[in-house]
């Protein structure tokens, strides 16, 4: 299973990765952490191909350059974002800004919003916390999230069969997922999340007729 740290500070998000891997030696987990991505797809795609079973926020992803430039949202919109599209995945907020209103705004995005002060406190209740709704999510999700991904990837890279895509829209109803995101090309995402429906049947127009090529 795999925990994910998302943070735009480097030295920060190292330390708290590390930090975390201490505490959980011991048990089945692997953590991956990385800078915030410019788009909210994005998030959601790398979700499900390093099949992520809980994800860590900070709030602030835009104090520190991300290749020359800065990330233009927040941790809470991404939760919001992955919730949409994700709508059983742990997601907790770990962060200094814990009281912000627009945190707080959205805070049933979030299994948990806590300031990073109180979380050192008691890591290994906290940690626990995250793991158990990490395990509940996987063993829910795993294997289908698992196909879910790889189907993407054979879509994404232009190998796909009306049976591969049947297969998908199967895995998306019974997930709850509205649409999978960037399968047809990775750098496309939706600038307004409200028309999923339509970006769904756009994404699957655009695999049909790749498939009738």
């Amino acid at each position: 299973m795999t925990l994910a740290i998302i943070d735009d500070k480097n030295s920060q998000r190292t330390s708290f990765r590390r930090k975390v891997e201490r505490n959980i030696k011991d048990t089945s987990w692997n953590v991956i952490d990385r800078q915030p991505f410019f788009d909210f797809e994005s998030y959601v795609q790398w979700i499900l191909e390093n099949e992520v079973s809980a994800l860590i926020l900070d709030e602030r992803l835009n104090e520190q350059e991300v290749d020359g430039r800065n990330v233009a949202h927040y941790g809470h919109e991404v939760a919001e974002f992955i919730r949409h599209s994700l709508p059983d995945m742990p997601l907790f907020s770990i962060t200094n800004y814990e009281r912000t209103p627009d945190l707080q705004s959205s805070i049933k995005a979030f299994n948990l919003v806590l300031r990073r002060s109180k979380f050192d406190e008691d890591i290994d209740n906290y940690l626990n916390t995250i793991l158990k709704s990490g395990e509940n999510y996987f063993k829910a999700n795993g294997e289908k999230l698992s196909r879910l991904a790889q189907i993407a990837e054979k879509i994404a890279s232009g190998h796909a069969s009306n049976k591969l895509v049947t297969e998908m829209k199967a895995l998306q109803m019974d997930l709850s997922i509205p649409h999978l995101t960037a399968i047809s090309d990775r750098s496309t995402f939706l600038d307004d999340v409200d028309n999923t429906l339509d970006a769904i049947k756009a994404v699957q127009q655009e695999i049909e007729e790749k498939l009738r090529k």
